[in-house]
């Protein structure tokens, strides 16, 4: 362990070669530490695409298997295995440190791997391609090629930086639209709400012409006739329907219904007082026993069509049923 401790200093304080001392400085390093530990090979510690968790268990675990013939205790043997993975994680960095004096770039291409960067494959093959014919490239070509290498990492970090800042532009662009957008929303729900009053008071106006038309029609009929009474009660039920609705129950239209609701509210009990005289005298007729020549079919039909534009037949029709009953008994 003292002969190991002292190679291990020496490598480590070491100082770096040229050309091809350092190389072979580097390899003998790599050497050593095979020889002090042949479960490296053995579990494939050296291959590069394997992941430390198919491994390190069987690693582990072999470090920590007692011997059969020792008397050590388990917790002696892990400590033991514990120092001889800390002397050659020493060996370990004195060997990157080495490589990253020599060969730059084969640290720092799996160091960006594994960060999550990308590194392109045709650099790489390029600096082996430079590496292999050192001997037959000139001067200038390998100064291309070192500076290109030594501005891989510089030249990811700017094209980071200028992804963020197109990053904060879209995001600014985004909110731009996000707001114009939503401008856009407030006028058209303000015009639909606009429109939504114009067709309100537009379907009012329509009522109110339509009440006016047919309060006029009313005035003009003579209760007397027969045909003006069935026109009348017709008139009468259209003006009942539109005072039934919700919007004369407040605003500007009720204003302008009051001159015309009176003569309205009359008209309906004239034609109602119309209807049930009629209605009385063919029911006085029935009861007398002999033929009356002012009551016909027709005057019948006409009676019960206006009762039915009241939407009250069925009231009238049990009343006189009632009534003659009545007489009956």
């Amino acid at each position: 362990s003292s002969s190991t401790g002292s190679n291990k200093e020496a490598v480590a304080n070491a100082a770096p070669p040229a050309g091809a001392a350092t190389s072979s400085a580097a390899t003998a390093s790599l050497q050593l530490l095979l020889r002090e530990d042949p479960l490296l090979q053995q579990y494939g510690l050296t291959d590069s695409t394997k992941t430390a968790d198919q491994v390190a268990f069987q690693y582990a675990a072999t470090l920590l298997q007692t011997d059969s013939t020792s008397s050590t205790s388990r917790t002696a043997a892990a400590q033991q295995a514990l120092q001889d993975v800390e002397r050659k994680l020493a060996l370990v960095e004195s060997l990157a440190v080495k490589l990253s004096r020599t060969s730059p770039e084969a640290v720092a291409g799996p160091f960006l791997r594994w960060h999550g960067y990308y590194v392109n494959p045709m650099e790489q093959q390029q600096q082996q391609q430079s590496s292999a014919g050192g001997e037959t490239a000139t001067s200038s070509a390998i100064t291309t090629t070192t500076t290109t290498n030594n501005n891989t990492l510089s030249s990811v970090r700017d094209r980071a930086d200028r992804l963020e800042r197109q990053s904060e532009v879209l995001q600014g662009v985004a909110k731009r639209v996000e707001g114009s957008l939503q401008r856009g929303l407030d006028r058209m729900s303000t015009a639909c709400l606009r429109l939504e009053r114009v067709l309100e008071l537009s379907q009012t106006l329509k009522r109110l012409l339509r009440f006016h038309f047919e309060w006029r029609k009313v005035q003009n009929y003579d209760l007397d006739d027969t045909r003006d009474l069935t026109r009348a009660a017709a008139s009468v039920a259209v003006l009942e329907d539109l005072l039934t609705q919700p919007e004369w129950h407040g605003g500007a239209a009720v204003q302008a219904l009051q001159h015309w609701k009176p003569a309205a509210e009359q008209m309906a009990r004239a034609v109602r007082h119309a209807a049930a005289q009629l209605l009385q005298q063919q029911c006085n007729s029935t009861t007398d026993g002999h033929h009356n020549p002012t009551m016909s079919p027709y005057h019948l039909s006409a009676t019960l069509q206006v009762y039915f534009s009241l939407q009250e037949l069925p009231a009238a029709v049990w009343q006189a049923v009632d009534q003659q009953h009545a007489l009956a008994e």
